[in-house]
């Protein structure tokens, strides 16, 4: 390989411009254009430089036996570099924006509208996605169909957002940057030489023109030097702050994904679980799966950012494409898996389900009403005239389920009927209903386990007397918190009262120290005038 072709490899892996390098080197772009075109070979100076820039040998640099330049160190990947490559993408655009004319500048407009256009179009089908994902989510409850919704809707607004600028950037880098930096600043400058001849001495005046201001700068190093280590000074402190507030961002970013992260591992659990009982659900598995590999990718991402660390992009393309394939997978068989369920709005007519009866008498008393503390389906009175004296309460609940109490002081208190709920994962009954139920892909209203039915038994007189006394009871507490409630806004009342008796008070001190110092004004200005009439009777005689 010759060493133009060397040459133009190196700058364009640094992802530098002939102007860059020729800034670097400090010569002019048409010495740098006449070495990569092979017309001229630099001097040694500029050769030992070139090999510094480059970080590459002078034998490797200028021996055409060798075939492929080994760079010395390889570069670690750090913010510092990745802040650098954005910054010299935009000013590489800014460049070559201005040089373009009008109509080309149309032309690039318009591809980066086209571009934009299509990666927007990406959204529908993660919209189509995410509607699919609200319909399997809303056989749930709807507090956990909430909470599975938003993050559902998350995890695929951050993976739409990553994929998009990925994707962006790599097509403008190669569509438009590397297309446009060289083709059309050629193309014109072909123009010229062919159909004006004066524009092309013009070029060769700015050409020496540049050489000269290039051999003064050599003459009068130290201002040179002065400057650059201001404007490297001024890139450091902004490079620095940059590079703090991305690790800022990067930093309060993570801990929600860090949550997000260890709420998947324990639904990974909790389905491998439910494999080894039997209840397999591929499709949730496989959506768990592919959370879990975005998850860690981003959270991979995101420490590579805070502690500058080298991350493979080939890596990080690999876990997002096996992400993407993974959520795929995974929506299609939950689909096809759920679409076969079941829901029944009752409770299953089994051994296991079934209801028991607690009864407990209790003797009236004038001040007797009865209370509930738990879920109940519905209470019922039934008159019987025969309990004179007494009434009688019949609990229907699931004892496999749950468990009553009644609870009583003394015959002037209420009673209360308890009912203590035990559905819960923790309980075996339970677990094993909710399994089986899983296996034969059927769901049935649980809630309904820890409901109780009440029937009362009393005469109407005694019935009507319960009714009016827990009315009375009602009416009762409902004045006391009100009156409660009146009783502290009297009480902030007074004292907001006191505080504006207070401040009048203090109003008033000061309004009298105001009169008293106008009244001194006052005698001030007299004696003043006085004076003033003094002296000038004293000038005038």
């Amino acid at each position: 390989m010759k060493f133009s072709e060397k040459l133009q490899k190196l700058r364009k892996e640094n992802k530098m411009s002939q102007e860059q390098l020729a800034d670097q080197l400090e010569v002019s772009r048409q010495a740098v254009s006449k070495w990569e075109s092979g017309q001229t070979y630099p001097e040694m100076d500029k050769l030992l430089s070139i090999c510094k820039l480059f970080k590459c040998s002078l034998d490797d640099l200028t021996n055409d036996e060798v075939k492929e330049i080994k760079v010395n160190e390889k570069e670690k990947v750090t913010m510092s570099k990745f802040l650098d490559e954005i910054l010299d993408t935009i000013s590489r655009s800014a460049s070559i924006f201005r040089k373009l004319s009008f109509s080309q500048k149309l032309k690039y407009l318009s591809g980066l509208l086209i571009l934009v256009f299509v990666l927007a179009l990406l959204r529908i089908p993660v919209d189509y996605i995410y509607e699919l994902g609200v319909n399997i989510f809303e056989s749930f409850h709807p507090s956990v169909e909430n909470v599975l919704c938003s993050i559902w809707n998350f995890i695929l607004s951050i993976s739409y957002l990553i994929f998009s600028v990925i994707v962006f950037y790599y097509l403008y880098k190669v569509l438009f940057l590397e297309k446009w930096e060289h083709e059309p600043i050629d193309h014109l400058e072909g123009k010229k030489e062919n159909l004006n001849i004066p524009e092309v001495e013009k070029e060769k005046e700015k050409e020496s023109k540049k050489e000269s201001i290039i051999s003064e700068e050599k003459e009068s190093p130290t201002l040179r030097n002065h400057s650059e280590i201001k404007t490297s000074v001024i890139l450091k402190v902004l490079n620095s702050i940059a590079s703090f507030c991305v690790k800022l961002c990067s930093t309060l970013i993570l801990f929600p994904f860090l949550f997000v992260f260890f709420f998947i591992v324990v639904a990974i659990i909790i389905t491998l679980y439910f494999m080894l009982q039997g209840i397999i659900y591929l499709g949730i598995f496989f959506l768990l799966m592919g959370g879990f590999i975005l998850c860690y990718l981003v959270i991979q991402i995101l420490f590579s950012l805070i502690t500058s660390h080298r991350q493979s992009s080939r890596q990080i393309g690999i876990l997002f494409l096996a992400s993407l394939i993974t959520l795929g997978i995974g929506t299609g068989i939950t689909v096809v898996e759920f679409s076969s369920f079941t829901y029944y709005d009752e409770i299953p007519n089994t051994e296991l389900y079934k209801s028991d009866f607690a009864e407990k008498e209790i003797e009236m008393t004038d001040g007797f009403y009865f209370d509930i503390i738990g879920s109940y389906e519905n209470i019922e009175y039934v008159k019987d005239d025969d309990l004179k004296n007494t009434v009688r309460f019949q609990v229907e609940y699931y004892s496999n389920f749950s468990k009553v109490n009644f609870e009583m002081v003394n015959t002037e208190n209420p009673l209360w009927i308890v009912a203590e709920s035990k559905v819960h994962l923790l309980n075996p009954r339970v677990r094993e209903a909710i399994f089986k139920n899983l296996k034969n892909k059927e769901l049935y209203n649980y809630g309904k386990l820890e409901r109780m039915n009440i029937v009362v038994f009393a005469s109407s007189l005694n019935i009507d007397k319960m009714q009016e006394n827990k009315e009375k009871i009602e009416s009762e507490n409902e004045r006391n918190y009100y009156d409660s409630l009146l009783e502290s806004n009297r009480e902030r009342e007074a004292e907001y009262q006191s505080l504006i008796d207070q401040k009048e008070i203090e109003n008033n001190k000061l309004q009298l120290k105001i009169d008293e110092l106008e009244e001194q004004l006052e005698e001030k200005t007299i004696k003043l005038q006085e004076y003033k009439d003094q002296i000038s009777s004293i000038i005038t005689e």
